[in-house]
């Protein structure tokens, strides 16, 4: 399919074809969306949007939000922005207040893991964030002051265990700081 919508078809996996010209958006079977506007993307590509259970472990609290996306291809860059919406249910907010909602943006280059801001619409119970690239993301409830990470694979192909990339150590920090390594 070239522009246009996907919806609804697979709960792990969703791939569009999108011209420039056109843009398009996913929408998973949770409801979140990924809107990209007409004349936004660099090329026209394949663009897929892998979710999957957010196993990441974002220390004590801070609650995980139920899953956690990966976006591709990487070299896929976006202007004007594109719109990732994450839906949510106030159960998966576990007792936390929905204006504490973070979505926190994989940096491949340091292995760390950066706030994202976005945008709250509790009456729809929708987190929004500008996308200009894609990359993995994962939202939490509160700011993590830790964040394991499982790293599969380096350029040799070992397993590394997990990488702590955040460590705030303040609910008022935005940036990430003190990456910090396990072997196991």
């Amino acid at each position: 399919q070239i522009g246009g919508n996907v919806e609804n078809f697979d709960t792990a996996s969703y791939s569009m074809d999108v011209t420039r010209s056109q843009g398009g958006t996913i929408t998973t079977l949770f409801n979140d969306q990924l809107i990209i506007p007409s004349n936004s993307l660099n090329a026209d590509a394949t663009v897929q949007l892998d979710v999957d259970n957010n196993d990441l472990t974002p220390g004590a609290g801070t609650a995980a939000l139920p899953r956690k996306y990966k976006f591709t291809p990487s070299t896929a860059t976006f202007s004007p922005a594109a719109t990732f919406k994450i839906a949510y249910k106030t159960s998966d907010l576990k007792g936390e207040p929905e204006a504490d909602i973070r979505l926190f943006l994989f940096q491949s280059g340091t292995n760390t893991y950066e706030e994202k801001t976005g945008t709250l619409d509790t009456a729809n119970k929708l987190f929004s964030v500008s996308l200009t690239a894609f990359s993995r993301f994962a939202p939490f409830v509160g700011i993590p002051k830790e964040l394991k990470v499982p790293i599969l694979a380096t350029d040799k192909g070992y397993n590394l265990g997990e990488w702590v990339v955040l460590n705030y150590g303040s609910r008022n920090a935005s940036r990430v700081s003190n990456v910090r390594a396990y072997l196991n």
